[in-house]
């Protein structure tokens, strides 16, 4: 699912735009920015997610197209067999200083730990931007709309996140012994993974991610410490806080 959001801000870039997408994840806005005219750098801190963002979006017409926002036009196919894709964390972008026409940020900033963190990427997302650029971040928001499953005791706070068995590359040996022979899959894969439960109803491993929860005005507070960056416009929508701001 992409936010509605973030697709009008990409669809409000002109065409051409080179467009840094920073926490890309499997590249799910990749076929949102192509159809647009633009051309995407994605850094993500996962490996894996960056392999699978290589050839994962579906050609319209295709015989196992996905989901409508998965889909690219012939015109732009070729695109999807070899993105620009590198591994980093959002503190520290191999992108050149200026060098982008725009940046996105979404689902990232409730990641980071700590208020220097937060400066930090934001400190990057403004260098990497050309002046005049934009920049669109999306964070999760403590405030929930009221009929959200989603509610929480404060602003950091872990949120289970469940994982098929079959993505994860490292289980602990199991059969090597009479000891091992007699493990559960509970006892694999919290071996395995620390902090790492096993869900025996659902057959998923449930890690346990942490999420510091963005207030009402937190994001603003945090851009008025960046002096190269400008606030352009703020949203709440679908449960997260939404940023646009113009690098300056």
């Amino acid at each position: 699912m992409l936010w509605p959001g973030a697709t009008k801000f990409l669809n409000s870039l002109p065409k051409g735009s080179i467009v840094c997408d920073v926490g890309c994840g499997d590249g799910k806005y990749f076929p949102a920015i192509w159809e647009t005219g633009s051309y995407v750098i994605g850094t993500d801190i996962s490996e894996p997610l960056l392999q699978t963002s290589i050839g994962a979006c579906k050609e319209h017409g295709s015989d196992d197209a996905g989901p409508h926002t998965r889909l690219i036009s012939k015109e732009n196919s070729g695109l999807n067999k070899r993105p620009a894709v590198a591994v980093a964390d959002c503190m520290h972008i191999p992108i050149q200083s200026r060098s982008v026409d725009a940046a996105l940020c979404i689902a990232v900033m409730h990641h980071l730990s700590t208020v220097s963190r937060r400066l930090r990427c934001l400190k990057e997302l403004s260098r990497i931007v050309k002046i005049g650029g934009s920049i669109i971040i999306q964070a999760w928001a403590l405030e929930q709309d009221q009929d959200s499953k989603r509610k929480f005791a404060g602003n950091d706070v872990f949120v289970p996140f469940n994982a098929q068995p079959r993505y994860l590359n490292k289980v602990a040996s199991k059969g090597d012994g009479d000891t091992d022979k007699a493990k559960s899959a509970a006892e694999v894969y919290s071996d395995a993974y620390e902090g790492a439960e096993y869900d025996e109803t659902k057959g998923l491993v449930v890690f346990q991610r942490y999420c510091h929860m963005y207030r009402q005005g937190e994001l603003e507070t945090l851009i008025a410490q960046i002096e190269e960056l400008e606030l352009v416009e703020s949203a709440f929508e679908s449960g997260n806080w939404q940023v646009i701001l113009r690098v300056k």
